[in-house]
């Protein structure tokens, strides 16, 4: 299982961001684009860190293109 310092970690490494919003789900997002457009909402922990992992791959594949 993992720990939301681990989580975090793993966010800051993909430059995004992992919030708790206080109501039991996590907030995922870009460090540099945060804003509600691209917010992505989760109530698992493992799931935000997959999604922001995925979230920052599509971006630089399409910003490549």
């Amino acid at each position: 299982m993992m720990t939301i310092r681990e989580a975090r970690q793993r966010m800051q490494i993909n430059r995004m961001t992992l919030r708790n919003t206080g109501h039991g789900d996590y907030r995922v997002n870009f460090i540099e684009r945060d804003n509600e457009a691209t917010a992505y909402y989760t109530d698992c922990l493992e799931d935000a860190v997959l999604t922001g992992a995925n979230m920052r791959q599509r971006r630089e594949v399409s910003a490549a293109a």
